[in-house]
Formats: C-alpha cells, sequence, structure tokens
C-alpha cells in the first residue's frame, strides 16, 4: 500500500456486469513462479515452488536458458526423485508422484559445467491430503524486522484453505463483492516505523485486499490486486484505495488502460484518496470498507466503498476485452509468489512507514463475502495475512464466525475459525458436522402463529434439495433461504381454510360459492388478504336465489339478492294476430304489477286471459 494522490475524473455511473458466487472444493493447491535467474551455477539448483508429499504434481514449464538445464523435483534433504532431460528450451507439462511425506521442491537445476541465465515461469498442481496443508503453511508465517520484532499483516485473512480438526482442504471461491468492517475507537495508539526502524509517528492502516481475477476474450486470466484502506494519521482517519497488476512478477500499469478518480503513479500502482475534511475521511467507530468487481462494456469495474460510498470507480481495459471480472480467493499464487487471499489487516500506514505496533487500545474486524446478495464469512480464516508489505505487531483473538479482535501484545499465528459455514435462520455457524439438518430445520416455529420455512437450499453457490443437507462435504458454504409465515384461518359459510401463508402475500376469497337449490353466495368482504401478521377472518357474503319469471310473451330469469323487491310487470294488451290477443296478465291470481320479495328460489308464471275478436252480424 502507498499514499494515495486526490486527483477528481468523471467516471459513468453505470452497473457492471455481475458474477454469481461460486465455490468449489479440491484437495489441490496451485503455484506459479517466475523461473528467471541469471548467472545459475554450475550443479546448483534453485527453487520457488515447495510442495508437501504425497502428492501428484502436475508441473507446467516455460523456460529458455544460455545452456541446458533440467526441470527437477527434489526432496528436502537434496535427492532428486524427478529430472527432465537437459534442454534449452523446456515447455510443456510433466506428471510427477511423490511417494515420500515431508516437502519437496520444484526446481531448476543447473547440470552444465558453467553458469547459465534461465528465462521464463514454472507452475505446479499439487494435489493429495498434505498439498492444501503444505501450501497454506508456507505464507503464516511472521516476520523477522529491523524492529527486532517478529512482524506479519495481522488480523483476519482467508486463503482458500480449510483446517477442519486436523484434515485440510482447499477451496476456490469467487464472488462479486467483499466486506470488511473495522472498529477503530477514538482512542486507539500505534507506533508506525519506517523499514529502517526509525520512529514515524502515531499512525497505522487498516486493509481490506482483494484479488480481482479478469476473463479476457482471448482466454487468457489477468489478476489485479485491490485495497480499500482506512489509515489513522494526524489523529484523524483518511481512506484511500489502490490497484495493483498481479499479472506480473512486478506490477506494471499504463495510464491509458485504467481510469478513474486518480492516477497511475510511477508505472505501478493507481492511487485515489477519499476525500474528506479538516477531521478526516470518515469518523472514529465502525468504518466499513467495500469492493466490487465487474465488467461494463469490455472493461473490468472494481468499485470502492467506505461507509456505504462509492467514493471510487476504476475501469480496467485490458488488450483483448474483458467478459468477466470478479474477486477470487484460491489456494494458489500469482506468478510473483503471492496467495491469491482475502485480508482485512492492521498494519504499518504505507511503504515508506510498514511497521506498526500497536499500543493500546484495541481493533475489531469482521471480514464476509457476498453470497448471493447476503454478506457471509469466508469458510475459514487465519491471524495474518500475507501479500501486502505493511506489517504489524498486535495479537488477535477469534470473536466467533468473520469476527476478530485486534489488540496489543506479541504477534500470533492462529486459524481463527474453520469448517462448514451454515447461514441459517438464527444466524452463521462453523461446524465440521456433515449433517446439516439439525442447523437448517424445514420450519422453525414461534408461539404466536409466525414460522420461518426454509424455502430453498444453496451449498456452494448451487441450488439443492433438502435430502442433500444430510451429507454436505466439510469446507461447504451452505446457505438456508427462509421466508416469514403466518398462520392464517378464513372462515366462510360452509366452509373453513387454515394454513401457513408467506408474508405480504395475497388471498384471494372464492368470489361464487354455489349452495344448491338455486342459493348462491356472491360479493364476499373482504374478497382478498393481504397476510401481513398471524389472522383469524370471517368472510361475510350477501346470499343469492335465482328468480325464474315466465310468460306467453317473454321469460326473465337472474340472480337476485336475498330480501330484494321485484316487480313483475308486462303489458296489459298483448296483440298475437290473427284477431287474437292477451289480456288482464296476472300472478299467481294477482293481477299485475305485483311487488315479490326474493325470500328463496322463485319460479312462477304470468298467467293472461285469451281473447278472440268477434264480428256479429244480422
Amino acid at each position: 500500500m502507498r499514499a494515495a494522490l486526490a486527483l477528481v475524473l468523471l467516471a459513468a455511473a453505470l452497473a457492471p456486469a455481475l458474477k454469481a458466487f461460486a465455490i468449489s472444493l479440491s484437495s489441490c493447491a496451485s503455484y506459479l513462479a517466475n523461473a528467471t535467474y541469471i548467472g545459475l551455477p554450475s550443479g546448483y539448483y534453485y527453487w520457488s515452488i515447495a510442495v508437501a508429499g504425497p502428492a501428484t504434481v502436475q508441473i507446467r514449464a516455460d523456460l529458455t536458458a544460455t545452456a541446458p538445464v533440467e526441470v527437477a523435483v527434489i526432496s528436502s534433504g537434496g535427492g532428486f526423485i524427478y529430472q527432465t532431460q537437459p534442454s534449452q528450451s523446456l515447455s510443456g507439462e510433466y506428471d510427477v508422484s511423490i511417494n515420500g511425506s515431508g516437502i519437496y521442491y520444484v526446481a531448476v537445476y543447473n547440470p552444465s559445467g558453467s553458469a547459465v541465465d534461465v528465462y521464463g515461469w514454472l507452475a505446479a498442481q499439487a494435489c493429495g491430503p498434505y498439498a492444501p496443508a503444505g501450501w497454506v503453511r508456507g505464507f503464516l508465517a511472521l516476520h523477522n524486522t529491523t524492529l527486532g520484532l517478529e512482524m506479519a499483516p495481522m488480523g483476519v485473512a482467508a486463503y482458500g484453505v480449510v483446517n477442519a480438526s486436523g484434515a485440510y482442504y482447499a477451496y476456490t471461491l469467487e464472488t462479486d463483492a467483499v466486506m470488511g468492517k473495522a472498529y477503530i475507537p477514538s482512542g486507539v495508539s500505534a507506533s508506525d516505523y519506517s523499514s529502517s526502524g526509525s520512529y514515524y509517528g502515531d499512525a497505522f492502516s487498516v486493509q481490506l485486499n482483494a484479488y480481482v481475477a479478469v476473463q479476457l476474450a482471448d482466454g487468457r486470466t489477468q489478476y489485479y490486486w485491490a485495497q480499500d484502506v482506512v489509515m489513522l494519521e494526524n489523529g484523524a482517519l483518511w481512506v484511500d484505495d489502490n490497484v495493483w497488476n498481479a499479472s506480473s512478477t512486478y506490477s506494471h500499469l499504463s495510464s491509458s488502460a485504467i481510469r478513474g478518480n486518480g492516477q497511475v503513479s510511477g508505472g505501478q500502482v493507481y492511487l485515489y484518496g477519499m476525500p474528506g475534511t479538516s477531521s478526516g475521511s470518515v469518523p472514529f467507530g465502525w468504518v466499513t470498507l467495500e469492493i466490487s468487481a465487474g465488467v461494463i462494456g469490455g472493461s473490468a469495474v472494481i468499485r470502492f466503498y467506505a461507509d456505504g460510498q462509492n467514493y471510487d470507480t476504476v475501469y480496467i481495459t485490458p488488450s483483448a476485452p474483458a467478459t468477466s471480472a470478479y474477486i477470487v480467493i484460491a489456494p494458489a499464487t500469482t506468478i510473483g509468489g503471492l496467495p491469491l487471499d482475502l485480508e482485512l489487516v492492521f498494519a504499518g500506514l504505507g511503504g515508506d512507514e510498514p511497521y506498526a505496533v500497536l499500543q493500546s487500545g484495541s481493533l475489531q474486524l469482521q471480514l464476509y463475502v457476498d453470497v448471493n446478495g447476503a454478506w457471509t464469512p469466508p469458510p475459514s480464516a487465519w491471524s495474518v495475512g500475507y501479500s501486502t508489505y505493511e506489517k504489524g505487531y498486535a495479537a488477535v483473538s477469534s470473536n466467533g464466525m468473520g469476527s476478530a479482535a485486534v489488540s496489543p501484545g506479541p504477534s500470533n499465528v492462529a486459524e481463527l475459525w474453520s469448517g462448514t459455514i451454515v447461514v441459517g435462520p438464527t444466524g452463521v455457524v462453523a461446524t465440521t458436522d456433515t449433517d446439516l439438518t439439525q442447523y437448517l430445520p424445514q420450519a422453525l416455529y414461534f408461539n404466536n402463529g409466525t414460522r420461518l420455512f426454509l424455502e430453498a437450499v444453496y451449498i456452494n453457490g448451487e441450488p439443492a434439495p433438502y435430502s442433500a443437507l444430510g451429507d454436505v462435504p466439510v469446507g461447504s458454504l451452505v446457505i438456508g433461504r427462509y421466508v416469514k409465515q403466518y398462520y392464517v384461518t378464513i372462515e366462510a359459510p360452509g366452509n373453513t381454510t387454515a394454513g401457513w401463508y408467506d408474508v405480504n402475500s395475497t388471498l384471494y376469497v372464492q368470489p361464487v360459492v354455489y349452495l344448491g337449490n338455486l342459493t348462491r353466495l356472491v360479493e364476499p368482504t373482504p374478497a382478498e388478504v393481504v397476510v401481513s401478521g398471524p389472522l383469524n377472518i370471517t368472510v361475510e357474503y350477501a346470499r343469492q336465489y335465482y328468480v325464474a319469471i315466465n310468460s306467453p310473451i317473454n321469460a326473465t330469469a337472474g340472480w337476485y339478492n336475498a330480501g330484494s323487491i321485484i316487480v313483475v310487470e308486462e303489458p296489459p294488451v298483448v296483440n298475437l294476430g290473427n284477431s287474437t290477443r292477451l289480456v288482464e296478465p296476472k300472478l299467481n291470481g294477482r293481477p299485475l304489477p305485483v311487488s315479490l320479495e326474493v325470500d328463496g328460489p322463485i319460479n312462477a308464471t304470468v298467467s293472461y286471459t285469451k281473447q278472440f275478436y268477434v264480428v256479429l252480424r244480422a
């Protein structure tokens, strides 16, 4: 991390295409190393990759040399267990089985009689029961410093390896966003020092550091290291962000390929400082840092947040269009030998003042990844980071899942939490159990007609049936998605409906109920019910009867509300033609018009007196 420059550029506020959360488990760890060595002496070898046996190792090499060299696998005792034929050009894959236990080195060996210059890289993937442990232990270390103290970036770091009761598992986690929360009280104090050991002042940093993988249309993958940093200096908290190119041994960035509110410094790093006041960028107390990654129009987009404010958006335009960009945690290294970890760590202020010793007060750190929209701790974390150059002297202790305390005292290496992460209705737990049904019940009942109902299960980001919870591999990330439901009873004439329904769902009452015998119920009140809590509803209906009035010239039929009045009225005279007519209409002997109260089904007939026209002549 370096000090930031505060420049302002305009950035388009477009939403990047995001990658869904994904996680995969394995027993493998990967290494990538710069194998360039100028003047490798005769009969000597050098190594950048150490693997733990027994293991199967797939080696990939792309080397050229001024004299023939070999790719070799060498035991810690110096014995060769594998050697290629000497060549000035070694490009290919080599599969090696390591049967013994212990540490083995993937190395370049010079068998010639003179020194040789070697150029290129080596990569190896080691798979076996000890491979993940051997990989992560290479980074869980304290470092001697000019202060005479053993130091490291201290806090919370996820490496893609889980230690579950002594058994190590590897996981690769991909997500579109990560979050670090740091509680920094105003009374906290740390002594900051330069790399030479000279005192700088009361200062330190808390860094959220993440690797962003960028997939390109031509099949390549690039890596960028993103830092969202809060710094204590001059009695205030300041925030800045940095972006480094992690695809090469040394970071190289072109100002023409990266843009945001900041600028590229020295051709190495993009820098920007969040604007603030004389009292800093953010207040003391809880500080929330977030980094997200995505793609817009072929450019990778990295967004930086502090306390919810998107204070910088960085656009990276690679040589080929970017098809996806995401944050990755994996048991793998960059070509510079750094692990693809996720860190939230206490350390020195910057590259010129890299060593901070916590003197008084304590910090609280919480680390999360975005899992389908839910902030969740990574499956495992350790107390020491590795990727950042700055270091701290402080003791770290676990506060439970996703949380750690950083206090004054000697630096320590410890696993803070590990196992399967289960996000359930009552919180987040870590466990080494494989049967997770006890943590994710199908329903969790309360005493007031309320329950939480399990509507979906996700194992490592993929939907899964409930039965799959009976045997989940240790090291998985399991999410139970619950919906709140209320018990609803709806009573209606001749029918009662009762059951559990989702909160805010709408229930529609049957609009018409036929009772038989030409009787029905209509116009329910209420016609629909919004489930806002436990409910006991009685539905009122209007009763209707079927009424049929028949007459020689007309038939009227339909449904009428009970108690309503209908008036039966027909023409007093109906001419039928042919000197025939109907007169004196009556209903049940009563001359029309007649008013009838609808107190039941009615089937009535209007009768007329028929008359003929008669002419008498004498």
